[in-house]
C-alpha cells in the first residue's frame, strides 16, 4: 500500500530477501486510489499517495512495479483474487519472471557483511553514501535511494565503500553505533 510504514516494511523485506539469496520480480503496490475518484474528501489522501508511490519507484528500482487500485470490496475469495489478477498482470503470464537480477545482495564472509547494489550507468563520482541508524542512503547525481537495512547491519558501520563494474559495494564490520557521515566510495 502506497503508506510510509507499509514501504518502509516492503523495503526491509526486501533487504531480508536479497540477504538470502532471493530475488524480487515484481513489486506490487496496492490499494491505489484510482484517478476516477475526484472527491474532494480524498484529495488529500490521493495527494500522499502519489508521493508514496514516487518514493516507491525510487526505492525499488530496477524492478517493475505495478499497481491495483482500490477495488469497490475486499479482496477475498476467488472472485476478488481474479479480479485483481486481471489487473495486476493483463495479458502477462503470472508464473513468468519478470525481473531476473537481483538489484542489491548481500552476503557474510571474513568476519563483515557486504551490501552489493547494482548501478548501472554512473561512476564512482556521482555516488555519495549516508548511514544513519537502520538506514543506508545512496545517492547517485540528483536521485536518492533509502535502504533499510536488516537488523543484522544495525549497529555496524560502513567500513569500506567501493565502485566496481557498475556495481556498489559496501562493507559493514564491527558494532559501532551505526552512524556514519558518508562520503564516496573507493576506486
Amino acid at each position: 500500500n502506497p503508506e510510509k510504514m507499509v514501504i518502509k516494511e516492503a523495503q526491509r523485506t526486501h533487504t531480508y530477501l536479497s540477504l538470502y539469496g532471493y530475488s524480487t520480480d515484481m513489486v506490487v503496490c496496492n490499494r491505489v486510489i484510482p484517478s476516477e475518484v475526484y472527491d474532494g474528501y480524498f484529495r488529500s489522501w490521493k495527494a500522499a499517495q502519489s508521493k508514496y508511490l514516487q518514493a516507491v519507484e525510487e526505492g525499488f528500482a530496477p524492478v517493475p512495479i505495478r499497481t491495483v487500485p482500490l477495488l469497490q470490496e475486499e479482496v477475498v475469495g476467488i472472485p476478488m483474487l481474479r479480479q485483481m489478477a486481471d489487473i495486476l498482470y493483463r495479458e502477462d503470464d503470472p508464473i513468468q519472471v519478470f525481473y531476473r537480477e537481483q538489484a542489491q545482495r548481500m552476503e557474510q564472509r571474513d568476519g563483515a557483511f557486504y551490501l552489493d547494489i547494482a548501478l548501472p550507468f554512473t561512476s564512482k563520482e556521482s555516488i555519495d553514501i549516508m548511514q544513519n541508524g537502520d538506514e543506508l542512503v545512496v545517492q547517485v547525481g540528483a536521485y536518492r535511494r533509502n535502504l533499510i537495512l536488516p537488523r543484522t547491519l544495525v549497529g555496524k558501520n560502513v567500513e569500506e565503500a567501493r565502485f566496481q563494474e557498475d556495481r556498489l559495494i559496501i562493507r559493514f564490520k564491527g558494532s559501532g553505533n551505526g552512524k556514519n557521515t558518508g562520503g564516496k566510495p573507493e576506486p
